[in-house]
C-alpha cells in the first residue's frame, strides 16, 4: 500500500483500507495530530460536545441492566478506544467510579494520549493482543467497543471479533458493541420521514445491516452469552440510525426461594 500523504483524499483512501489500517494512517498524518475527532472517525456534527453524555449513557445502561453491585475497583476495557474526546470522557468516568481504564488501539493512535494515573494504554490490534499476551492479568468488568464494529467488519468476520470479546468476559461481566450504524435502520427512518434523498451513496459491502446485527446477536448467544440489541437515547444525535449490542456472561446465581 502506498504511503499516506496529507494531500491525498482520505475519504477515498478510507474506503479501500481495512479499519485498523485506516485509523493507523489517520493517526500518523499531520491532520490527525491536530484534529482528534477526524483522527478517531467522528464527524463534528455527530459527536462534538457529546462525549461526556455518551460515556454517561453507556455507564447508566450498564449499571441499570447489568452492573448493580459491580466492583468499586473495576476495569473498563476500551477496545479501539482511540485518543480523542470520547476516550478522555471514558477515563473521567472511570475516575469517578474508582475504576481503571485500559485502552487498546494502535501504537500510533495511542501516541496522542496523555499519560493518566487511571489509564493504561495497550498498543496492538484486537483480538490479536489476546494471543500476544498483552492483556494477561486484565480482568474487565465492562468491555466497550464504541463505534468500532463497522470498521472491524472490514478486517475480519464479526464472529472472530466477538470470540475475542467473549474471551474477555468472566461470569457476571458485560460488553457493549456500541454505536453500530445500521443502514437498514437508517433507511426505515428516512422512508418514514420522506427523506430518502438523504441517502447519497450506494450500499457498500462494508455496511452494517439488520441481518448482520441479528446474526451477531445470534452468534453471541451460541457462545453462551446473553445478547440484547438496545436503542441509543434520543439525547445522542445519531440515535435514529445507530444501536448497541450488549453482551452479558451470566453468573452462576442460584434461584432465590421466592423465584421458584
Amino acid at each position: 500500500m502506498k504511503p499516506v500523504s496529507d494531500e491525498e483524499d482520505f475519504d477515498e483512501l478510507d474506503e479501500s483500507r481495512g479499519g485498523f489500517a485506516m485509523f493507523e494512517a489517520r493517526a500518523k498524518s499531520s491532520r490527525g495530530a491536530d484534529d482528534a475527532l477526524w483522527r478517531t472517525g467522528f464527524q463534528s456534527a455527530h459527536r462534538s460536545g457529546q462525549e461526556a453524555s455518551v460515556a454517561e449513557y453507556v455507564w447508566t445502561t450498564f449499571q441499570t441492566y447489568f452492573g448493580p453491585g459491580s466492583s468499586p475497583d473495576g476495569v473498563l476495557l476500551d477496545v479501539g478506544g482511540g485518543s480523542g474526546p470520547l476516550c478522555e470522557a471514558m477515563t473521567e468516568l472511570c475516575v469517578s467510579a474508582g475504576w481503571r481504564h485500559v485502552v487498546v488501539d494502535s501504537p500510533a493512535m495511542l501516541a496522542h494520549l496523555d499519560e493518566h494515573d487511571s489509564r493504561t494504554a495497550v498498543g496492538g490490534a484486537f483480538p490479536a493482543v489476546l494471543d500476544e499476551g498483552l492483556l494477561n492479568g486484565v480482568r474487565p468488568s465492562l468491555v466497550v467497543a464504541y463505534s468500532v464494529l463497522q470498521y472491524v467488519h472490514r478486517d475480519m468476520p464479526i464472529s472472530t471479533f466477538i470470540d475475542g470479546i467473549a474471551a474477555c468476559l468472566s461470569p457476571g461481566t458485560t460488553a457493549v458493541l456500541g454505536d453500530i450504524p445500521n443502514r437498514s435502520k437508517r433507511r426505515r427512518h428516512l422512508e418514514a420521514s420522506g427523506e430518502m434523498g438523504a441517502i447519497a451513496s450506494e450500499p457498500s459491502e462494508n455496511d452494517i445491516t439488520d441481518e448482520l446485527v441479528l446474526e451477531a446477536s445470534r452468534y453471541s448467544r451460541g457462545l453462551g452469552l446473553d445478547a440484547f440489541v438496545l436503542p441509543q437515547p434520543q439525547s445522542v444525535r445519531t440515535w435514529r440510525h445507530r444501536e448497541d449490542l450488549w453482551l452479558y456472561r451470566p453468573a452462576d446465581t442460584p434461584y432465590l426461594e421466592e423465584w421458584k
